[in-house]
């Protein structure tokens, strides 16, 4: 499983330069954001899921699944992927569901969530909006199923020892880029996780590096 922010949109030459790359990567599921595209594209073994508007340079999110992710996509019945609807402008929130098979050949079934919340040109109540909308968008994941959520939060949430540690402790792990954002909507994220028992997984492990995409205004 993998995200990535496209920045530019997804133009069909840069479709295969990411299949490309994904296979080297050794990834299969992979969710994106700023895709600037509605279209639903299969190339060889590999299916694009978009979710954009009517004008498609306004952000857009996608779910791009590879020959195992296909597989895991037909064998939970070719599910259509659930398309949120426009928040701040633009498609921002979509999901779908996959089932793999784990070492005891039962069905392990998994709602992939791809989703890009607004940045601070839009007002807090924008944001909320958002999260409550992926809030809902996970509430939609079937019963025994894993949510996964792969988002551009657009916040800087920091790491546990900036916060009370017994509070965040099952959402918030040590490690990762210290520095929460000035504008608050760190802790909006951080709030949103704990309400919804989710967690930062990636922040519980130590890295050799992290990196990471800034903009000046904390974007």
């Amino acid at each position: 499983f993998g995200s990535q922010n496209l920045q530019g949109g997804i133009t069909d030459t840069k479709k295969e330069h990411f299949i490309n790359d994904m296979r080297t990567a050794g990834l299969d599921i992979v969710a994106l954001q700023e895709t600037k595209s509605k279209d639903e594209v299969q190339i060889g073994e590999h299916i694009f899921f978009c979710h954009g508007t009517a004008d498609e340079n306004r952000a857009g999110v996608g779910i791009l699944l590879g020959p195992e992710g296909v597989k895991a996509w037909k064998r939970a019945g070719q599910p259509k992927p659930f398309r949120c609807g426009e928040i701040a402008g633009a498609a921002r929130i979509m999901a779908i569901e996959l089932h793999f098979k784990d070492n005891d050949r039962k069905t392990l079934k998994v709602y992939v969530i791809s989703a890009h919340l607004p940045t601070c040109s839009f007002s807090d109540d924008n944001y909320q909006e958002a999260l409550d909308a992926l809030a809902d968008t996970v509430k939609r994941c079937p019963k025994n199923g894993v949510p996964l959520v792969f988002a551009d939060m657009n916040a800087c949430i920091g790491i546990r020892k900036e916060y009370d540690a017994d509070t965040v402790a099952n959402s918030l792990g040590p490690y990762g880029i210290p520095g929460r954002d000035n504008n608050g909507r760190g802790r909006m994220v951080l709030n949103w996780l704990i309400e919804h028992k989710l967690c930062v997984p990636s922040s519980f492990f130590e890295k050799k590096t992290y990196v990471t995409h800034h903009r000046s205004g904390n974007h």
